[in-house]
C-alpha cells in the first residue's frame, strides 16, 4: 500500500492507495498553520501513523506547498508560517521508518494530469493550479522538468509588476503573479472593486465562489472582475509560454472552476501575448483532478520512487 499526505496551506489531506494508484480511503483536516510549523509537523506524523498502524505502507508521498529540495529540506514555504530552512524528512524519519519522498505540490499535481489525466495524451505542458497561492510545473517531453534547484515552474513567482509596492518586507514576493491571483488577494481586489461600484458585495462577506456564481447569474460587474484576473494569468502563461516555447497549458486547483469568462478571457489575453510561432496552436485545458490532484500526485510520486528502490 501506498500512504501520500498532500500539505496545504489551509488543509491537510492524506489518503491510502493500492499499488495501482487506487484509491482506498481518504481523509481531510484543517492544516491549522496558524500554530506554527512545530504544531503542523507534529498533527502530519501522528496523522502518518495512525495510517501506517493500520495498513501495510510500503512507501509515503508528500507533496508540499513551496520549493522543496529531494532530501527534504525547504528554504521557506510562504503560505507555512514558520517554516524556513527546514528538512522535512529529516523531521518524520525519527518516528517514521519507511521510505518517505516529497515534492513540490505542484509538481506532484502535474504527475497526477500526466499519468492519468489530461496530460495522457500531451508531450509537454505547463501546469498551473489556483488555489491558496499559484503553483506551476513545467512537462518536457513527458518528463517533470525541475531546474538546479528542484524550483522550476514557479509561475506564481513571475515579476509581472516592476513598481509594487507590496508592505511584504521579502523582496521576491513584489510584484509576482501569485500577490495577485492567490486566494485571499484575488478576494482582497474583489472587496475593493465592488466597494467602488457600490456593489452588493460591497459590505458582506463572500467567496471566489460567489463571485463566479454571481457571474452565472448575468452580473455584468463580476464578469468584468472576473476577466480582470483571466488576463492577468493569461499574462503570466504568455511570459513562461515565451520563454519556454510551450502552447499547451492546464489549469488545476480549486479556483480553476471558475466561471468560463475567466478562461475566454485568458485564452484570448495568450494569443495576443505570446510569438507568432506560438499562438496559433495555444490550447488551454481545465484539469481532469481537482481538489484531489495533489493526493493521487503524490501517490504516483511514491510509486515511481519506490519501484526503484526493490
Amino acid at each position: 500500500m501506498i500512504l501520500a499526505l498532500d500539505l496545504g496551506g489551509t488543509n491537510i489531506k492524506i489518503a491510502v492507495f493500492d499499488l495501482e494508484i487506487n484509491l482506498i480511503k481518504i481523509f481531510k483536516t484543517e492544516t491549522n498553520s496558524h500554530l506554527g510549523f512545530d504544531s503542523v509537523i507534529d498533527k502530519i506524523t501522528k496523522l502518518l501513523l495512525s495510517y501506517i498502524s493500520k495498513y501495510e505502507i510500503k512507501v509515503i508521498g508528500i507533496g508540499f506547498p513551496s520549493v522543496v529540495l529531494e532530501n527534504g529540506y525547504v528554504f521557506t514555504a510562504p503560505n507555512l508560517i514558520g517554516c524556513n530552512n527546514i528538512n522535512v524528512i529529516d523531521k518524520l524519519k525519527d518516528k517514521i521508518k519507511i521510505p518517505i519522498f516529497i515534492d513540490n505540490d505542484a509538481n506532484v499535481a502535474a504527475l497526477a494530469e500526466l499519468e492519468l489525466g489530461v496530460g495522457k495524451n500531451l508531450n509537454s505542458f505547463l501546469y498551473v493550479t489556483l488555489g491558496t497561492g499559484v503553483g506551476g510545473a513545467i512537462i518536457s517531453k513527458r518528463k517533470l522538468f525541475k531546474g538546479n534547484n528542484c524550483g522550476a515552474g514557479e509561475i506564481g513567482h513571475l515579476i509581472i509588476d516592476k513598481d509594487d509596492f507590496t508592505e511584504d518586507i521579502r523582496s521576491y514576493r513584489k510584484g509576482i503573479l501569485e500577490e495577485y491571483l492567490g486566494r485571499n488577494q484575488i478576494l482582497r481586489d474583489a472587496k475593493k472593486f465592488y466597494y467602488e461600484r457600490n456593489h452588493k458585495f460591497s459590505n458582506i462577506d463572500f467567496d471566489v465562489v460567489d463571485i463566479s456564481n454571481d457571474a452565472t447569474k448575468g452580473d455584468l460587474d463580476s464578469i468584468k472582475f472576473i476577466e480582470g484576473i483571466g488576463e492577468i494569468l493569461g499574462i503570466g502563461i504568455s511570459s513562461a509560454f515565451n520563454l519556454l516555447d510551450f502552447d499547451k497549458v492546464i489549469i488545476g486547483g480549486g479556483i480553476s472552476q471558475i466561471h468560463e469568462s475567466f478562461y475566454i478571457k485568458l485564452l484570448e489575453t495568450i494569443k495576443l501575448r505570446t510569438l507568432p510561432s506560438i499562438s496559433n496552436s495555444i490550447e488551454v485545458y481545465k484539469a481532469k483532478f481537482l481538489n484531489d490532484a495533489g493526493i493521487y500526485g503524490a501517490a504516483i510520486l511514491a510509486k515511481n520512487n519506490y519501484s526503484r528502490t526493490i
